[in-house]
């Protein structure tokens, strides 16, 4: 796979007797955004039961477990990306549901994204005196509540969201309720879904699928929805601002099974293939072949339009043949320049790369990462990346193309930060030296 993938996913269950087992099932689901750490909050209405662990969700939260995790309340979360060492950047302390006792009774926090001003706000709390143990925003915004001067546990909430920015989706439990909240932008989808008389929320909808739940609707951006056992109610507390939906979601982020911005993912890739075929068809291919994962898609829609057969990329295929090899991205270009080696070596006569997309200029601000640990591709024309590649030519859709596809009517509404380096919103840059006195 070759673009950015989000480095977390959120599930949530209200009203449910098996809220632990479905919260597993729907992050499950959802593995593909985050593999190297899960977390899981249940409450039976009176405590607060947490676990937290690296690894996959069925690792950390085996079915054994369920018995010691009762309650018809719970919120989880899978983050991070594996990596041999991991930086800084990919601590697991900065990621994950943050939890602790209140005057409010007990609170479970999980943010997926980013606030962009994370690190004002925890210079400004460690000079209150907080105790912060890591670098999440998670744990900036549990303390931003628990320190509220409001009185009940949605206006504190309120308070404390006022006060942040950024690209995220927020899940906060207590002992009876949930919270969630989608950012005014609506950077990252939400969904809300309905199994019976239980209300569940996802990252994907697809996710909701996969614990039985209907769908109901997207959490728009800015709105707050509040779950109370089967109740849901909501709230829009703050103006509406212009959208940033991001791009990459559609690209390489979401599963193919998804609907993401009410837009159908399969569909709209296979529609990306088709607008890429007619504006660079390649008539010197003989086959089509995808880039695995999301670029499968692509390439269908690819093959479709240029009339030519589409299969797998393995030796019997492209041997003494000369491909098209579709992607739906491309980031660092290392998942690509290996793929393009391997046709080679399995015998084709030739290589063409055709990308849904621009060349990504920037690391995504907003807590997309790349699927490989390894920096962005620095090429400026399709001639320095086609020789890179190691493949006879490169192109890819402008921009423009890519907005007329996949955002609003004349192509606005899409944070396309990292093929730009244009941010919608600035970030704050952590400043982590310490002072010696």
């Amino acid at each position: 796979m070759e673009g950015y993938v989000d480095d977390s996913a959120l599930f949530a269950v209200s009203g449910h007797a098996d809220a632990a087992h479905l919260t597993v099932v729907g992050l499950g689901a959802q593995q593909h955004r985050g593999e190297a750490a899960a977390a899981l909050a249940v409450s039976d209405g009176h405590v607060v039961r947490f676990r937290r662990g690296t690894g996959a969700m069925r690792d950390v939260i085996p079915p054994v477990a369920f018995d010691g995790l009762p309650g018809t309340l719970a919120i989880g979360q899978v983050w991070g990306r594996p990596a041999p060492r991991p930086t800084a950047d990919q601590d697991l302390d900065r990621g994950g549901i943050a939890f602790a006792h209140t005057s409010l009774g007990p609170l479970a926090v999980a943010v997926a994204g980013r606030f962009t001003n994370g690190a004002r706000l925890r210079r400004q709390l460690l000079a209150e005196g907080a105790v912060l143990h890591g670098g999440s925003d998670a744990e900036v915004l549990l303390h931003l509540v628990a320190r509220s001067g409001m009185h009940t546990f949605v206006n504190r909430v309120v308070d404390a969201a006022w006060r942040v920015e950024g690209a995220y989706t927020v899940l906060l439990a207590g002992e009876d309720r949930i919270v969630a909240l989608r950012d005014p932008a609506g950077f990252r989808p939400l969904v809300l879904g309905r199994l019976g008389d239980a209300a569940l929320l996802a990252t994907e909808d697809s996710a909701l699928g996969a614990a039985g739940a209907e769908v109901r609707r997207e959490i728009a951006p800015g709105e707050m929805a509040i779950l109370h056992g089967r109740r849901v109610e909501t709230v829009t507390p703050f103006p509406k601002g212009p959208s940033s939906r991001c791009l990459m979601e559609h690209l390489s982020a979401a599963g193919e099974g998804a609907t993401v911005f009410t837009r159908d993912v399969h569909g709209a890739r296979l529609s990306l293939g088709e607008k890429l075929a007619r504006a660079h068809p390649c008539a010197e291919a003989d086959v089509v072949v995808g880039l695995q994962g999301p670029g499968e898609a692509v390439a269908v829609g690819y093959a479709r339009v240029a009339r030519l057969p589409y299969d797998r990329d393995l030796p019997s295929v492209v041997a003494d043949r000369t491909v098209a090899l579709v992607a739906p991205a491309l980031v660092t270009g290392h998942p690509l320049r290996r793929a393009v080696r391997a046709i080679f070596e399995a015998g084709a006569r030739g290589v063409h790369v055709r990308c849904a997309s621009p060349v990504a200029r920037a690391m995504c601000a907003y807590g997309m990462r790349p699927t490989t640990a390894d920096e962005i591709l620095a090429a400026d024309t399709d001639v320095e990346i086609a020789s890179w590649l190691g493949a006879h030519s490169f192109r890819s859709l402008q921009l423009d193309e890519l907005q007329a596809l996949l955002g609003d009517e004349g192509g606005e509404g899409l944070c396309a930060a990292c093929l730009t380096g244009v941010r919608p919103i600035e970030v704050e840059e952590p400043d982590d030296q310490l002072p010696l006195f």
